[in-house]
């Protein structure tokens, strides 16, 4: 057993002896991930109990413009170990909401856990990709359908998964209703007739021995990229490709100065006084490959493009939740740059969509509910089941 290991066993027992008070404790990554940002601040402004908001040190993003005023946060510092304010803070509140795992290998009997996991799967995470179990009362689910998935994937039972739908999607939904408002005061927008936003996920993982798929040095993923063309083709068409790597993914250098396309990091979305999934509600379509966020996305009811040249070697390195796992996305799977670049040029030019039928059947599959009240639904569950 490694000195970590020892150091979570020894805290996990340390917090069963540890008093518990009613406070919440929230967690997210990164620090602006949009699930803990939606709960912090609902929790804030609808209930009488003190909220602490974890902010790690080592990423770039700063949510404290986007909480609530009335949250206190708590910086994780002290290097390889967590704070000593935010160790008395995690060992001595009621309720810990996380989007990833916890450092403790097991809670006290006096805490209610709430998983609200950062996407329904498409590629196998945690028990079902040979990690650990993320041990919860409550896991966020959003519909009776993937109730099994988030079971098998973080070993918990499925009496525990509760189907409220993601806390995030709400401030999708929202930033939908009020896009042209939150268009003017995005720097640029008003230049396009569309926006459009690319989230690929990433190749490189630091946490396992091989890539996940194949990385190929751009953060398009895709091999000898012909930016300039793709650049062209959303000039022609008046839009704005808007490209936000993976968090985890390398720094790529070398894309800034194109008319059409703007790399994007968390700390730009903060700035515009923004999460990632209200952004995404500003936007007209959706360009990704086998990252979960398509899934969501369907609830826009808005083109889905898929682009994924490597995408048999991802499901041999990474592998998918499921074996049909191309019946499951709302789009075709383009699998090299030219069947893309073709794609993309008809939904501009022609506003056409291709697969909005196969996307709204898919939308019933993974979601129950389309509107915008999963927040209130969970948080009223966690905090007051009675």
């Amino acid at each position: 057993m490694s000195f970590r290991s020892i150091g979570r066993r020894i805290l996990s027992y340390i917090n069963v002896l540890f008093p518990k008070f009613n406070q919440v404790i929230v967690e997210g990554g990164p620090n602006i991930e949009s699930n803990a940002i939606a709960v912090a601040n609902y929790i804030s402004q609808h209930y009488d109990i003190p909220v602490f908001y974890v902010i790690s040190n080592k990423k770039n993003d700063d949510p404290r413009k986007l909480l609530s005023p009335g949250i206190s946060t708590l910086k994780l510092i002290g290097g390889r170990w967590p704070s000593i304010n935010y160790l008395l803070r995690y060992l001595t509140s009621r309720f810990i909401f996380l989007t990833h795992k916890s450092f403790l290998d097991y809670f006290s009997d006096r805490q209610t856990v709430i998983n609200i996991w950062h996407g329904v799967l498409y590629k196998n995470v945690r028990l079902l990709d040979k990690g650990l179990p993320i041990p919860a009362d409550i896991t966020v689910g959003t519909s009776q359908s993937t109730k099994k998935m988030f079971s098998e994937a973080f070993g918990v039972s499925e009496d525990s998964v509760y189907v409220s739908g993601y806390p995030r999607n709400d401030m999708l939904l929202k930033a939908k209703k009020n896009k042209n408002q939150l268009r003017r005061n995005i720097n640029g927008f008003d230049n396009f007739k569309k926006i459009a936003i690319w989230l690929p996920t990433y190749r490189k993982n630091p946490l396992r021995e091989q890539d996940d798929g194949n990385e190929v040095g751009n953060p398009f993923y895709i091999s000898d990229f012909n930016i300039s063309n793709f650049n062209k083709i959303l000039k022609s068409g008046n839009c704005l490709c808007l490209v936000k790597p993976h968090p985890n993914a390398p720094d790529y250098q070398g894309y800034q100065n194109l008319s059409n396309v703007r790399i994007i990091e968390d700390k730009w979305i903060t700035n515009q006084g923004l999460t990632l999934y209200q952004l995404l509600g500003c936007t007209d379509f959706l360009i990704s490959d086998v990252s979960s966020v398509i899934i969501d996305y369907m609830l826009l009811d808005q083109p889905i493009i898929c682009v994924s040249t490597d995408f048999n070697e991802y499901r041999k390195s990474r592998g998918f939740y499921f074996d049909d796992i191309e019946n499951r996305i709302p789009s075709r799977i383009n699998r090299n740059q030219e069947s893309f670049f073709r794609h993309i040029d008809n939904i501009l030019q022609n506003d056409a969509d291709p697969s909005e039928q196969k996307r709204k059947e898919l939308k019933s599959y993974f979601f129950d509910n389309y509107k915008s009240c999963s927040t209130e639904k969970l948080v009223k569950y966690a905090l007051d089941p009675n």
